[in-house]
């Protein structure tokens, strides 16, 4: 059981990936006062970015680790998709319009991270609750 749920290197190092690039940009721009200097938020988002794929490479092997794993596993694969998909189809129905990667910034991003977060708890319980012991 616990082979299983062990996170590939590969998927932990995208996800922390993730999680680096969603931090500081997150911390950078929509977190911190904007009247700090921009080099100061940015450098501050760096940081807080690189913590919290720090924190999401070192989680332990637990149980609880493990529903981080496939919670942030869920949450980053459909929420980076539809962050993708929001961003780029607009701009290909609508080549002119200023505001098309707003779309995926704002909405489908946000919606299919919390979505993805949603899918990856629920399969967690569902492979946790049929394991043996």
């Amino acid at each position: 059981m616990e082979d299983r749920l062990r996170m590939h290197p590969l998927v932990r190092g995208f996800s922390a990936y993730i999680a680096f690039q969603a931090g500081s940009v997150a911390l950078a721009f929509f977190v911190l006062p904007s009247s700090l200097p921009l080099p100061i938020s940015m450098l501050v988002g760096v940081a807080g970015g690189w913590l919290m794929a720090r924190a999401l490479w070192r989680l332990p092997e637990t149980t609880f680790g493990d529903l981080l794993h496939a919670t942030g596993i869920g949450a980053a694969a459909i929420g980076g998709i539809c962050l993708v998909l929001g961003m780029v189809i607009p701009m290909i129905i609508h080549p002119g319009s200023n505001i098309a990667p707003v779309i995926g910034l704002l909405y489908t991003g946000p919606i299919g991270a919390v979505v993805g977060a949603l899918c990856g708890a629920t399969r967690w319980m569902l492979r946790w609750s049929r394991s043996p012991g």
